[in-house]
Formats: structure tokens, sequence, C-alpha cells
């Protein structure tokens, strides 16, 4: 999955961990930008990849939203 959000690009994958359990990868940059993205696996152990990608969104998200208000 990949969403704009606040000038990020944020982009999750999926990654089965065990038979009916998911986790995701995500990779946040900021839009127009050369750093390096960030990249970190969220641990949501998730029954789809489908609802992993959207935990890991969700979590992305708001760690986009506090480092924008700390960065203000």
């Amino acid at each position: 999955m990949l969403v704009l959000y606040r000038g990020y690009t944020i982009h999750t994958v999926a990654m089965r961990i065990a038979d009916d359990l998911w986790n995701a990868e995500v990779r946040v940059r900021r839009v127009r930008s050369s750093e390096k993205p960030y990249i970190a696996v969220v641990n949501c152990r998730k029954s789809t990849s489908e609802a992993a990608e959207t935990a890991a969104l969700v979590v992305t998200e708001r760690w986009v939203d506090r480092r924008e208000t700390e960065s203000a």
C-alpha cells in the first residue's frame, strides 16, 4: 500500500511471520527530499496481509504526526 500523508510517502508491505500471522514493513520518506527513508517493521500480528498493512499505516501516520508536532 502506498499513501501520501502530510508531505510524506508511506509504503507498507505485509510480511508473513507464521501460517496465519502477518506483520508489515514500513518505508517513510518526505516528498521531494534526498533524505534516506525511515524503515521499520510494525509488529501487529494480524490475520490477513491487508489488516497488517492497514494497522502499520495507522501507526506510521501517528509517527508522522508526532514528528511534525515536535519539529514545529
